[in-house]
């Protein structure tokens, strides 16, 4: 995990548990349902089996903070240089 390419599911859970406390999550088929704020953002969850270890690409990750509008300090303590 770093600043460039892919994020665990898990590590993005993480952070919005400490960022997003009030956030829910919904898990679908192919997608996460994350709530948080009166908004909603999907994440895939990869290919059936990976779970929490699925792979999100830099891109998606910072569509969830802009959209969620995520505290930049928060998000920062967890990926360093991401906001």
């Amino acid at each position: 995990m770093g600043t460039r390419g892919l994020f665990s599911l898990g590590a993005i859970i993480r952070m919005l548990d400490d960022c997003a406390p009030k956030h829910t999550r919904e898990e679908k088929t192919h997608k996460l349902w994350i709530y948080f704020d009166g908004k909603r953002f999907l994440l895939p969850r990869g290919r059936k089996g990976d779970g929490f270890e699925a792979e999100i690409q830099r891109g998606q990750l910072k569509g969830l903070i802009k959209e969620l509008g995520l505290q930049a300090t928060c998000v920062g303590k967890h990926f360093p240089g991401i906001v």
